[in-house]
């Protein structure tokens, strides 16, 4: 069982953390690219398909900043090069492409490349390219704290709010302050107190919904303390091969309170009981591991004071994504997917990454170059990594090539999503659809072994 003082990242902190993006640093643009290859256009009959302007704004993920002279490939569906082009002065660039077609962007850094593809564009999207990783806003806005009354047998307290939680001090158990960033500031916040025994056992619990946010601000949770609450999640339609269930429940959110418990099933029904608190919303995350240790994720927002939760597991899985493949001289991944699910991901998410020596330079010894690919389409695979032009530098498969970690991939599906357009749309808007303050609907993942 984890720590229960420790809140436990919800859905998307699972793809983001899965490999970390290589820090892009300053950005090289160059000179020649606004005016794209050869002035490519597209002509159609009046039969066939035609093409249309696909914009995007390529977006720093270490920074949150519009990038300026971002290299940015627009590729017709059979992979040639419609037209390569610079961001402009607000991270802004657009070509014209066939529908099916994609589109490329690269971020050079020191010794580092990262390419983002978004694959089967429209002429009409408006896409936001940030790595799939929503930027983090970090500024402190202040504290607020909290104070609370003494709860018989406790001898330590912990305090949970929107930006997470912090234990009371031992001088001063009677209350605690907790940091507020902007990325998770919430201008009415639900605080909760927990009381621990010795043994970090949690005894009781307090909670004050609708708290307004003032920096520097101070509450008063009162003496109403309430015995900790029996929640039960119930599984059944169990698939054979299922090995481990997991069960999470956060309050109100997933910054707040979290508990987990786990078992081993032997059947095609398990209960999982955990000792946790109530609150104005919650959220119960279920995950399910086969034997090749591929993982899935239900992720269901419920009312704050439900302490029931049942499942159909196998009405909800997604289907299972094996070890992918990857072939460094031709930059093929092969996926395979199993399982007998017939539900249909909204999109889905790739990341791979090689190596390999640059040119000797001042620094004694050989450099290392690192490339990483983040791939973001309606399926996971099979797929192969497209070929850009040289002018945007080097960064293609090679033979030779080290690949230092195992290729990532995963599909998604949210009930606030409606097909691949709607996940492609909201790009630019992630922590909306799977970050931790979300309470409501259902959102299902399926991820590959992570290998790393």
């Amino acid at each position: 069982m984890l720590d229960p003082m420790r809140g436990n990242s919800l859905a998307l902190a699972l793809l983001t953390a899965a490999l970390p993006l290589a820090a892009c640093g300053s950005v090289s643009s160059f000179p020649d690219a606004a005016g794209g290859i050869d002035g490519a256009t597209n002509d159609a009959s009046p039969d066939a398909v035609v093409a249309g302007v696909v914009k995007v704004t390529v977006i720093d993920p270490n920074g949150g900043a519009p990038v300026v002279g971002a290299q940015v490939v627009f590729l017709q569906p059979d992979g040639s090069v419609a037209s390569r082009v610079a961001t402009d002065g607000v991270g802004k660039a657009q070509g014209e492409v066939l529908p099916g077609g994609s589109v490329v962007s690269v971020l050079i850094g020191p010794n580092s490349y990262s390419m983002e593809q978004i694959r089967a564009v429209k002429p009409g999207d408006d896409l936001e390219m940030n790595y799939f990783q929503p930027y983090s806003d970090n500024t402190q806005l202040g504290t607020f704290g909290a104070t609370w009354s003494a709860y018989s047998g406790a001898t330590q307290y912990g305090l949970f709010g929107p930006c997470g939680s912090t234990n009371s001090n031992a001088s001063n158990p009677l209350s605690a302050t907790l940091t507020i960033y902007q990325n998770c500031k919430q201008n009415s916040m639900d605080l909760i107190a927990v009381a621990y025994d010795a043994n970090f056992n949690p005894l009781a619990y307090l909670e004050k919904p609708n708290v307004p946010f003032s920096p520097n601000g101070a509450t008063a949770l009162g003496n109403g303390w309430q015995t900790m609450k029996t929640f039960n999640g119930n599984f059944t339609n169990l698939p054979a091969d299922v090995t481990n269930v997991r069960l999470t429940h956060y309050a109100p959110d997933g910054r707040g309170w979290s508990i987990q418990g786990s078992a081993t099933p032997t059947g095609g029904t398990e209960s999982i009981a955990v000792q946790t608190v109530t609150a104005a919303t919650a959220v119960v995350r279920s995950e399910f591991n086969n034997a090749s240790n591929s993982r899935q994720q239900v992720q269901a927002g419920i009312a704050g004071n439900s302490l029931n939760y049942s499942l159909d597991v196998g009405g909800a899985l997604m289907k299972w994504i094996d070890i992918p493949t990857y072939t460094g001289d031709t930059g093929a991944l092969a996926v395979t997917l199993s399982g007998s699910s017939t539900v249909v991901p909204d999109g889905a998410y790739v990341r791979l990454g090689y190596s390999r020596p640059a040119a000797f330079s001042a620094v004694p010894g050989v450099i290392t170059n690192q490339y990483d690919w983040v791939i973001l389409g309606p399926e996971a695979g099979p797929l192969t990594l497209p070929t850009l032009p040289p002018e945007v530098g080097d960064v293609g498969p090679k033979l030779g090539d080290s690949v230092g970690f195992s290729p990532f991939v995963a599909i998604l599906e949210a009930d606030s999503l409606d097909g691949y357009d709607d996940f492609r749309a909201g790009l630019g808007n992630l922590d909306a659809l799977f970050g931790e303050h979300v309470t409501t609907g259902t959102a299902r993942f399926s991820t590959s072994p992570n290998l790393r």
